[in-house]
């Protein structure tokens, strides 16, 4: 109930109460998109989880950054190794 102030006295008036048919009846195309919304819901989770991926690589990448740049030689050390990689089971290029 709302109550209406009128001089000293207080008057409690219930709230109007909404109808079923308040809203408004959606033509066909429209309600056939809002149905289908659901639909969506796999591809958006799948964003969502590629976004944690990258934000996760983001993350180790600044920590590495932020230790090169404070002179941790053991992150430097750590991307040569990742780069010397061996070349496979006969052990050269084969240049």
């Amino acid at each position: 109930m709302a109550p209406i102030r009128r001089g000293p006295a207080t008057i409690m008036h219930p709230e109007p109460k909404p109808t079923a048919n308040a809203r408004p009846k959606l033509r066909p195309l429209p309600a056939f998109i809002f149905a289908t919304r659901w639909l969506q819901l796999p591809l958006y989770l799948g964003l969502i989880l590629g976004q944690c991926v990258y934000v996760y690589h983001f993350w180790v990448e600044l920590v590495h950054l932020i230790e090169a740049a404070f002179g941790a030689d053991h992150g430097d050390r750590r991307r040569l190794r990742d780069l010397r990689q061996p070349d496979g089971p006969g052990g050269s290029s084969g240049r």
